[in-house]
């Protein structure tokens, strides 16, 4: 899997969770949803980053850097 198709998966389970907090379907709650998935897919690559081994961090970099860039 790359970097990127891994940052999307990521992105949309926490999109897809966060449905039961933010359930508000309008522009401002899809939007606000979006925001706390990226927020959390962050948050998980960064803890990832901070626990494998040596030779999976470079990956988990460019997998944050994926999650970074999409448009929330």
């Amino acid at each position: 899997m790359t970097a990127k198709d891994h940052a999307m998966n990521i992105y949309d389970e926490f999109y897809d969770l966060l449905s039961d907090v933010v359930p508000d379907m309008s522009l401002r709650g899809r939007r606000n949803r979006s925001e706390a998935a990226q927020r959390c897919a962050l948050l998980f690559a960064e803890q990832m980053q901070n626990h494998c081994g040596h030779e999976m961090t470079q990956y988990w970099r460019d997998v944050e850097t994926e999650i970074q860039i999409l448009t929330p």
